[in-house]
């Protein structure tokens, strides 16, 4: 049998943020929390916890995120700053019911079926 392969060491980078940019990024977490974007509040402590010096494998684990993604939002933020705190509404077509027609439907299917 082969013998098992030890984890690879991890580097660890200190990061630090200057003040300015801490501010904009403690300003976008309250925005993100006043709005309920809950995938940039998640985004935002992912990365503030990195850079207080918590491994990225136990920030993944804590936020129910790949060590990768955590990662890649370390890396954005380093490459494009505060501009990366953001999520932009996904292109697509535009829904095909009304406001209207979503809560009537809804009801409907809260009511269940209906013997005739």
């Amino acid at each position: 049998t082969k013998p098992k392969r030890k984890e690879a060491s991890l580097m660890r980078i200190r990061i630090r943020l200057g003040a300015g940019i801490r501010q904009e990024i403690d300003e976008r977490l309250h925005q993100a929390y006043a709005q309920g974007q809950v995938r940039l509040v998640r985004r935002i402590h992912a990365i503030l916890w990195v850079i207080e010096g918590k491994p990225v494998k136990e920030v993944a684990s804590q936020l129910g995120l790949g060590e990768q993604t955590v990662r890649d939002y370390v890396t954005a933020l380093l490459l494009k700053g505060t501009a990366s705190l953001v999520y932009l509404k996904p292109p697509g077509r535009p829904a095909k019911l009304t406001k209207h027609q979503r809560k009537e439907l809804t009801e409907l299917i809260k009511a269940g079926p209906v013997c005739l």
